[in-house]
């Protein structure tokens, strides 16, 4: 009877430990989709693997870099009214709107403040 008792308590402990895995684990990947909602609105959308990082590619095409050239066939299509310099050349600086960008930053701020109250 005794160890029935002791089976049962651990595996409750188990469980409590199961559920605090996977709430934190959740509370995570919300944390890492604020601050990419956050970058998004700051900073554009990401440039394809090939042109990350590359600042002037006239002169690449221009040397006909078949890695430059399949990563601009991949560029996703310009949007956004406004421009921004990325530092990094990671993304590619084109912004939304004011108010949709103001939007994106307020739902991510939204998240994070859920996240952390505890």
């Amino acid at each position: 009877m005794i160890l029935l008792t002791n089976l049962l308590m651990v595996s409750q402990n188990c469980c409590r430990l199961t559920f605090c895995f996977i709430v934190n684990n959740l509370r995570l990947k919300l944390d890492r989709a604020a601050v990419a909602l956050e970058d998004l609105a700051s900073k554009g959308p990401m440039k394809p693997e090939e042109l990350r990082g590359l600042k002037d590619l006239d002169d690449y095409v221009k040397n006909e870099d078949i890695t430059t050239i399949n990563g601009l066939k991949r560029m996703p299509p310009r949007v956004g009214v406004r421009e921004v310099n990325d530092e990094t050349n990671y993304r590619t600086g084109w912004l939304l709107s004011e108010e949709m960008t103001k939007m994106m930053l307020d739902e991510a701020m939204k998240t994070k403040n859920s996240i952390y109250k505890a």
